[in-house]
């Protein structure tokens, strides 16, 4: 159940950022609902999947889509 949850959720966030470009980190606690534990381990998954990439700003980490290969 949880693996199907933290799926979705990384679906989720994919199409977010593929609709508004770089993004703090901290925006999909506030925007998306799900507990932050889920969105952090979806945020997890897509960058192991290499679907994302991190750069720090200030305090702030941003996300990013990367190129589809």
């Amino acid at each position: 159940m949880m693996r199907a949850e933290i799926g979705q959720k990384a679906g989720e966030i994919f199409d977010f950022l593929k609709q508004n470009g770089e993004l703090p980190l901290s925006t999909f606690e506030r925007r998306l609902v799900g507990s932050r534990a889920v969105i952090q381990a979806a945020v997890g998954w897509l960058a192991r999947e290499g679907k994302i990439s991190f750069r720090r700003q200030g305090r702030s980490t941003l996300v990013k889509l990367l190129p589809e290969e």
